[in-house]
């Protein structure tokens, strides 16, 4: 995914309306199970010197809203919309194609080389999430751009998918078929696919490659719905795979494809973007950053999958295996109940579930590990408000904040403030340097901030291993980037297949 560039959009009038549900042009639907949509918060459960969060404040949808990202919803039935993109000197789209991508989109896992969009997301979930939906039968055909036009139009600002492609395929569909995926009611499309038949290119500043973007420069319409979030992606991406000859991987891949919704849902590349100090801080085996294995317990809690255990002093707990359950254990004193914070955040990984394959077969050179242990991540999700961008001819583009907030709603144009590329943080370049949004702390002790790359066999602290917080992971030594002492250190008592034995207890 290409960094994106932030439009804002006028504000939306809401209605309520009723939605009709047709679908008079795409393919047969096939037979769907569907998920309760009952994900009603509980009370918080108490233990000695811990408790469960099922009352978490904020999905990552809930901060996309307020500027103007309408993201796709992460726990029920979800709709995506996928639509053939054709340009006229462009490999045809064939019934076998068509059903082919179908098969990527909501296929059973047997249709693929690993599972389909629809498999992956339901087990990541752990059932909460059900995403269905159609290939649009009728190629969008791009009759005024041959693949090379739309290419140096797109390089030259003229033209954009979110844009152009949109529109064309706007005034051509009817409006019953884009009622049907405005489930929301909300005057847009909730999510809609846009995939090309030719291939994409490794050129970064091609048109030709895959990503997500939230803005259309459309205005919601319940009458007939508009488009606002949406990807962009090349058919051929189904050719990736696995570095391997055995048949049954060389069959439809579909891990960009699962990448890439992942952003429809609302989650950022957890890779950096920068040629200097190119490093990632998430390291390199995760679905948001390398197009790898399962999404890490972090990606999982955005989209409210999990409520952690969060801890209040000396106790032990035990986790079941993030592969199969929603176990997470939060570290913060004074933690404000919401996403939007300074935490650790840990799980119990291992190389089973959705890890399973990708830990036995290298996938585009890379393999999830292939041990039990706990992934340790720093994360830094604390909002900026009030961003503003300045151009300065001697320097470039500036960002500016007025500072953090713990509450989104009522300032204006909030952002989570680091990222895991410098080039793309809200923070003062001071700062963007040394604070990172998810951060992994390797048990190898390699990942120095500036200086090094996780290394893959000791990303996990295993049996009889004890992280300590040090100047190492942290600019300020035993502190949280917020000045709070973290306070605690972390014990590994036992792993077996199924759970791991974590004991936490204050720093004396």
């Amino acid at each position: 995914m290409k960094p994106l560039k932030i439009i804002m959009l006028s504000s939306c009038l809401i209605t309520i309306c009723s939605c009709q549900t047709m679908n008079q042009a795409s393919l047969t639907s096939h037979d769907i199970q569907f998920v309760s949509t009952n994900v009603a918060n509980q009370q918080n459960e108490f233990f000695e010197n811990y408790y469960k969060a099922n009352e978490i404040k904020y999905t990552i949808k809930d901060a996309d809203k307020q500027l103007g990202w309408n993201a796709l919803d992460s726990l029920g039935n979800q709709k995506l919309l996928v639509v053939p993109v054709q340009f006229y000197d462009a490999p045809k789209w064939t019934k076998d194609k068509l059903e082919y991508l179908y098969k990527v989109f909501f296929g059973d896992p047997e249709d693929t080389n690993w599972e389909s969009v629809n498999s992956f997301f339901y087990k990541s979930s752990y059932g909460q999430l059900n995403l269905v939906g159609d290939v649009y039968s009728n190629p969008l055909v791009i009759r005024n751009y041959s693949t090379k036009r739309f290419n140096n139009a797109y390089q030259s600002g003229f033209v954009s998918p979110g844009v152009t492609i949109s529109q064309m395929f706007y005034n051509e569909v009817d409006p019953q078929v884009l009622r049907d995926y405005d489930q929301d009611c909300d005057g847009y499309v909730d999510a809609v696919v846009f995939c090309y038949s030719n291939s994409y290119s490794t050129d970064i500043e091609s048109v030709y490659w895959a990503w997500v973007d939230y803005h259309t420069n459309m205005q919601p319409n319940i009458a007939k719905p508009t488009f606002c979030t949406h990807m962009w992606i090349s058919y051929n991406f189904i050719m990736s795979g696995y570095s391997t000859f055995d048949a049954k991987l060389m069959r439809t891949d579909t891990h960009t494809f699962i990448h890439e919704t992942g952003h429809l849902l609302g989650l950022d590349d957890l890779y950096c973007y920068d040629e200097i100090n190119n490093w990632n801080p998430a390291g390199e085996l995760d679905m948001q950053s390398y197009n790898i294995g399962d999404h890490n317990i972090y990606s999982k809690m955005a989209l409210g999958w999990v409520k952690p255990y969060v801890v209040t002093g000396d106790c032990t707990i035990k986790l079941n295996s993030s592969a199969s359950t929603g176990d997470a254990i939060l570290i913060k004193d004074g933690w404000n109940g919401s996403l939007y914070d300074e935490y650790l955040l840990i799980e119990f990984y291992t190389p089973t579930g959705l890890n399973e394959q990708d830990s036995k077969y290298s996938y585009q050179f890379n393999q999830m590990y292939n041990d039990y242990g706990l992934r340790i991540y720093h994360v830094d999700a604390r909002l900026v408000k009030d961003i503003k961008e300045m151009y300065d001819p001697s320097i470039g583009w500036i960002t500016t904040s007025n500072g953090y907030t713990d509450d989104f709603i009522k300032e204006s144009c909030c952002f989570v403030g680091a990222s895991n590329s410098m080039s793309l943080s809200y923070l003062p370049s001071s700062l963007s340097q040394d604070v990172r949004y998810v951060h992994l702390l390797d048990s190898g002790l390699n990942n120095k901030l500036r200086n090094g790359v996780v290394n893959s066999k000791d990303a996990l602290w295993t049996e009889n291993e004890t992280f300590t917080p040090t100047e190492l992971f942290f600019k300020n030594n035993q502190y949280f980037n917020d000045g709070i002492l973290i306070n605690y250190q972390v014990s590994v008592t036992k792993i077996t297949d199924v759970e791991a034995i974590v004991s936490i207890s204050k720093i004396k």
